[in-house]
């Protein structure tokens, strides 16, 4: 249903705020998820920005600090792009290899890099990897 041209953009309203659901969830495709008290204007925010490629995880999600959950980091605004670049940096490609990949010059591929080290608040590769793999945005074969 997620592949191909023309593929629906997914929006998923749940009573459910696990993150490893949500996480499980944006690897398949989705591309939006809100809680049952999500506003309609919230709704709408989700349903457009879903239809333009970019993910959006309510900021409803994740309890505030102290009640035992952990709160989702704001992956709700990496793109696509970013994504395969993330999957593509952990499978250890170069900007050099990812740039011919995509028909992108290296430097658009840094700038992708570097949009996702600043929205997922990391400042080294490392670190950028640990956040990916604690967040389910890519997994290790088996």
């Amino acid at each position: 249903l997620l592949a191909g041209p023309g593929a629906p953009a997914i929006v998923i309203l749940s009573m459910y705020d696990h993150i490893y659901l949500i996480n499980q969830l944006l690897a398949l495709g989705v591309k939006g998820y809100l809680p049952k008290a999500a506003t309609p204007d919230e709704l709408v925010l989700a349903v457009t920005m879903a239809s333009q490629g970019i993910i959006y995880v309510s900021p409803l999600i994740g309890g505030p600090a102290g009640d035992g959950r952990e709160a989702l980091p704001p992956i709700s605004s990496l793109t696509d792009r970013e994504l395969q670049v993330l999957s593509l940096i952990f499978q250890g490609a170069t900007n050099v290899m990812m740039a011919e990949q995509f028909g992108l010059s290296p430097r658009t591929i840094e700038k992708h890099r570097a949009s996702l080290m600043e929205k997922l608040d990391v400042t080294d590769l490392a670190s950028l990897i640990r956040v990916a793999l604690h967040l389910g945005l890519v997994e290790m074969e088996r």
